[in-house]
């Protein structure tokens, strides 16, 4: 129908009462149907492999939705490469999303919009600093290698380790070494 906006609702983990209030911020925006509810109860915000949110994609994918609503916008990831990721692909299929909890993080405004791009920043940021982490585990320097055998020489040989008193063994068949 036109004038119908299609509404996914989408929770990670949601708290007592988060569905009333999404429902009824859903049916306080003039032309918005609840068209689609996805929950992970259980999952993890750090990882994308959550049914709901697969569920969403595909909705987004195959043109179903209009607006994507969630309580907060970490409900969708607490990894900001993966968030932007998320918010990319969403701009993209023509779905906006919108926080619930906080209606200037609206995909559609010039706030909400910012926010996107910060986020793409942070996510190569962080995306860069894990390569560069990587690469320096694969491949370390000369100076790398000699800071390590420093470190642990130091740490064997300091005067703590050779004070430390024996720690009993939690193992009741093992002897305490004296």
């Amino acid at each position: 129908a036109n004038g119908t906006v299609r509404v996914c609702l989408y929770q990670r983990r949601p708290k007592p009462g988060q569905d009333e209030f999404l429902k009824s911020y859903v049916t306080s925006q003039p032309g918005w149907h609840l068209r689609l509810h996805c929950t992970d109860r259980h999952a993890s915000g750090a990882t994308m492999q959550r049914p709901g949110l697969r569920q969403v994609l595909h909705a987004a994918r195959s043109g179903e939705i209009d607006v994507l609503l969630v309580h907060h916008l970490h409900n969708l990831s607490r990894a900001p490469r993966h968030l932007a990721r998320l918010l990319g692909e969403l701009k993209w299929r023509g779905v906006r999303v919108v926080a619930a909890a906080n209606p200037s993080l609206d995909t559609e405004t010039p706030f909400g919009a910012a926010l996107v791009c910060a986020l793409d920043v942070i996510a190569a940021i962080e995306q860069e600093g894990e390569l560069e982490d990587r690469r320096a585990s694969r491949h370390p320097t000369p100076s790398a290698r000699a800071r390590i055998r420093h470190a642990a020489a130091t740490v064997a040989t300091s005067p703590l380790m050779a004070t430390a008193p024996a720690m009993p063994s939690t193992n009741p068949n093992r002897p305490t070494v004296k």
